[in-house]
């Protein structure tokens, strides 16, 4: 199997897509796939595949200027993939790239499918264009709706999705390393250096952006003060919001980005991980969480909503109730019993998420695609070629005449 990625988001841009795309790609190498990815990004030499990337030119996306959009050389890329000769092509984001793979594919006779990573069209409601986002919505819906098939991360999102009017809709979830994310790196020193003492650590990781509801974060970790309620607030992550939260919250511990064994060291020594995004297609970081042994109070939304079980390894809190989100995690505060309880909990669902059954079962689901792609598409020449169709018009008058004796 070929298969070619336009990919707008690899290292060392440091998010869930890149983060997804590097597993893939680790996947892909170890089930003797070929493949080519096509971004606007060069990831380094440390990345065994990164000599797969052909890296083309680009825009700095106006919100976030560490992102970039890219811009297709048709020609150059054109020539590039019909000489690779794909069996499939994936458009990773609903982008200018994306749009391109999409008249590649038709133009080369070849599937095309879709992911769906990042929930774009809620955005606009964080930056007072609310109004947009059912237009959004259904640009969005038509993008998905040409292509073969598009995969969304959990239930709750090709559900949402549904409803919005897109159709072949397949499930390609997200896993996690349980070797790398493990109670056993829980780190004494690390509690020590924050001055934790044995107040329960509560944690947050990702990106220090709107959308993902870190308003809701100030105003639970405000309320939590207001009740004198002993704790220390750990956030991992960098965004163009560290400077408002550092200023809001100034009793929390900002650890900056992290990544590796660093991070997974920050996991393991908290007490409970925070969530109040509502933006969140799937959610890496809870499986993280979950795999450190930690419960999870995460906003009921999106992805989470579909991993965290509440009263088992964690709670959903109401979508953008700060006072709910408090009261969720309250009931962990002062409950050691049931925190370890719901971390055990959270640590064996966690080993249910395996990266290379995930990603196997994604090449199926290629398999499967292509095979009916090509079924479907040789029927129809069958069926054009019985009617005359397929021939040229210069043809088709003589055709008629041979087979219908028209004089």
């Amino acid at each position: 199997m070929k298969v070619v990625y336009f990919a707008d988001s690899l290292p060392p841009i440091a998010d869930g897509v890149s983060h997804t795309m590097c597993r893939l790609a680790d996947s892909l190498l170890a089930n003797n796939v070929q493949f080519q990815m096509i971004s606007p990004f060069q990831p380094g030499e440390n990345y065994r595949w990164n000599s797969r990337v052909i890296k083309i030119p680009s825009v700095r996306f106006p919100l976030y200027r560490q992102y970039r959009l890219g811009l297709p050389q048709i020609s150059r890329i054109a020539q590039f993939v019909r000489a690779f000769q794909p069996d499939i092509i994936h458009a990773v984001s609903p982008t200018f790239m994306g749009v391109y793979a999409q008249k590649l594919a038709m133009s080369m006779n070849v599937p095309v499918v879709a992911s769906f990573h990042t929930h774009f069209s809620s955005y606009f409601r964080y930056y007072r264009a609310g109004a947009f986002e059912k237009l959004a919505e259904k640009t969005l819906a038509r993008f998905y709706n040409r292509c073969d098939a598009t995969f969304a991360p959990s239930e709750n999102i090709i559900e949402m999705l549904k409803n919005q009017g897109v159709k072949s809709l397949k499930l390609w979830t997200r896993g996690i390393d349980i070797n790398r994310f493990t109670p056993a790196k829980y780190d004494v020193d690390l509690r020590l250096s924050i001055d934790a003492g044995t107040k329960p650590v509560l944690l947050f990781v990702g990106r220090l952006v709107k959308e993902k509801d870190l308003d809701d974060l100030i105003k639970m970790a405000k309320i939590l003060e207001q009740r004198n309620l002993p704790h220390k607030l750990v956030i991992v992550g960098d965004g163009p919001m560290r400077k408002e939260l550092r200023l809001k919250l100034k009793n929390a511990v900002f650890a900056g980005h992290q990544s590796g064994e660093a991070l997974a060291k920050w996991f393991a020594s908290a007490d409970i991980f925070v969530f109040p995004s509502t933006t969140e297609t799937f959610g890496n970081v809870i499986l993280e969480a979950f795999a450190s042994g930690l419960p999870v109070v995460a906003a009921n939304a999106g992805g989470p909503a579909s991993l965290v079980k509440t009263g088992i390894n964690g709670y959903l809190a109401k979508p953008n109730s700060p006072v709910d989100l408090c009261l969720c995690v309250e009931k962990l505060l002062d409950n050691r019993p049931l925190r370890i309880k719901m971390g055990m909990n959270a640590r064996s669902f966690a080993e249910q998420f395996s990266w290379d059954a995930v990603n196997r079962q994604l090449l199926t689901d290629y398999q499967q695609i292509i095979e009916n792609y090509h079924f479907s598409h040789s029927r129809v020449f069958v069926s054009e070629r019985n009617s005359g169709k397929h021939l040229a018009p210069v043809f088709q008058k003589k055709w008629l005449a041979t087979n219908f004796n028209q004089k």
